[in-house]
């Protein structure tokens, strides 16, 4: 199996996340490509920053996911089809992963990668989005919250 990482060359501001959890997010993305890639595939974590925040990426070129089970493989429970039930996963994996990438009001999608496979992309807003999103978007009350999240967050990550 060919792994391999890419990151950008210039420095990003902190991403104001919970890092425990999104590398659990990373390693159940990671678990299923090694799971479902062939022997001799190819996996790429890749970084990059735009206008909306912080794209984590897990490339893979295995068999990929049916257009029509791209939004329920984040349902508990889900398995897209037969082949995959063999194997020794239990269809919690991606649900929870939603969960974390939403409660950092972030993003995730399954896209297919070209040549065959699944890209999944993670979206995690920087603090600038956030902060404009939220003042935009909720009331007084979420926003303390968010703030009073934002500051444990920062606090357990010292």
């Amino acid at each position: 199996m060919n792994f391999s990482v890419e990151l950008p060359d210039e420095e990003f501001p902190l991403c104001s996340c919970d890092p425990e959890r999104i590398s659990q997010v990373l390693g159940i993305l990671l678990d299923n490509a090694i799971s479902y890639v062939p022997e001799h595939g190819k996996i790429q974590l890749t970084l990059t920053q735009n206008s909306r925040g912080f794209c984590l990426a897990v490339i893979d070129n295995g068999p990929g996911i049916p257009d029509s089970a791209k939004t329920s493989v984040f349902r508990r429970f889900y398995r897209a089809d037969s082949a995959r039930n063999n194997r020794q996963h239990f269809g919690l994996g991606l649900c929870i992963a939603c969960e974390i990438v939403t409660l950092h009001h972030g993003t995730i999608t399954i896209q297919d990668t070209p040549g065959g496979g699944s890209t999944f992309q993670i979206i995690l807003p920087t603090s600038d989005f956030l902060f404009i999103h939220c003042a935009t978007h909720r009331s007084d009350s979420d926003w303390l919250l968010l703030q009073k999240e934002a500051i444990q967050i920062q606090h357990r990550s010292l």
